[in-house]
């Protein structure tokens, strides 16, 4: 469906110009349109459940920190849209344990796995996929060096961030480091060399 809608809004987008490349216009058009729907979606289940806030912080962590450092993804919408329901649904449980429980993590524990995913980061990121192969190496050197940069960044925000709201934010940036670990992209990474 939204192939047939991208095909129609690409043919408006040229009618009465010189013939563009409608193809290539018409799958970018279907990329938005699958992207904005499933953004629709999640921001429709966080009203619903209450949580907007917290799912702005989730797709913020986690969408700002894959642009950069990319790693394992869905071969469909539909398993996108899962993954990133699974990742607020994960970032939901572990709020709501930990406030049940009265669980607080010690500075010192976090102090050290954030420390730890930097690490990550900076060895793995950026992590290539099938679909995105990086060959230019100096896109490559620019994506790993705003891996690094932001993942310093969320960290200072995560330790910054009240106890109520740490949470929300550190669970998808775990989340996303896991994606560039080469046991999880694995296959990806053998492939791209």
């Amino acid at each position: 469906m939204l192939n047939r809608i991208s095909k129609k809004i690409a043919g408006w987008c040229y009618a009465g110009t010189r013939r563009g490349d409608v193809e290539i216009t018409a799958y970018g058009i279907e990329l938005l349109l699958d992207t904005l729907t499933k953004l629709l979606a999640l921001i429709i289940i966080a009203i619903f459940i209450g949580c907007l806030q917290e799912m702005l912080i989730v797709l913020i962590v986690f969408s700002s920190l894959r642009f950069f450092a990319g790693g394992f993804h869905m071969h469909t919408g539909l398993g996108c849209f899962l993954s990133m329901a699974f990742i607020f649904g994960l970032s939901f449980l572990v709020d709501k344990l930990a406030f049940f429980y009265n669980i607080l993590i010690p500075k010192n524990v976090l102090a050290l796995v954030l420390l730890v995913l930097i690490g990550l980061v900076f060895l793995y990121a950026p992590s290539a996929t099938q679909n995105n192969p990086i060959t230019d190496k100096r896109i490559l050197r620019r994506k790993r060096l705003g891996s690094v940069v932001l993942s310093i960044l969320l960290a200072f925000v995560i330790w910054y961030l009240p106890d109520n709201m740490k949470l929300w934010a550190f669970v998808p940036f775990i989340c996303e480091v896991v994606t560039i670990l080469p046991i999880v992209n694995n296959k990806t990474t053998r492939e791209e060399g």
